[in-house]
């Protein structure tokens, strides 16, 4: 995918985070143990909130920013990784969070890639600020499942 304009980094975050949620709602029909579905039914709902805020960002950003030009090729090497998953019915919530995290570390790599190809230092600071939400999600996820040992 070759980026335009920087609303297009946001929209194609966006996709990666409903294509996220999709997964963790299979994965939430298909495991057998309560805790694990637990964990994926947070999983999956802090997807729709990612996604929300990405549509509040795009709402709220100042539309020249939104509407910077930017020339940056992605390899979309983040669909292929979400193809390749999968976990057994008898998923556990260390199998669940491994996978989490890869993924959640693919989309700030994805992210990380990005800010490196910024021109200025106004859009780096606005791609910093992407990768530190992205990051404070992952952080939470692994806080979270941790206090599922505490149930």
């Amino acid at each position: 995918m070759r980026y335009q304009q920087l609303k297009d980094i946001l929209i194609y975050l966006d996709e990666m985070h409903i294509a996220l949620g999709r997964l963790y709602q299979r994965w939430l029909h298909a495991a057998d143990a309560e805790r694990s579905r637990l964990l994926l039914a947070f999983m999956q709902k802090r997807e729709e909130q990612a996604s929300e805020q990405i549509a509040r960002c795009l709402q709220e950003t100042d539309p020249s920013l939104l509407h910077s030009w930017l020339d940056f090729q992605v390899d979309e090497g983040f669909a292929a990784q979400l193809q390749r998953c999968s976990l057994p019915a008898y998923m556990t919530v260390e199998q669940i969070l491994e996978q989490g995290t890869r993924l959640d570390n693919a989309v700030i790599a994805e992210l990380e890639a990005i800010r490196r190809h910024m021109q200025t230092p106004h859009l780096e600071r606005w791609l910093d600020a992407l990768l530190v939400a992205e990051q404070n999600r992952l952080h939470h996820l692994v806080h979270n499942a941790h206090r599922l040992d505490d149930l």
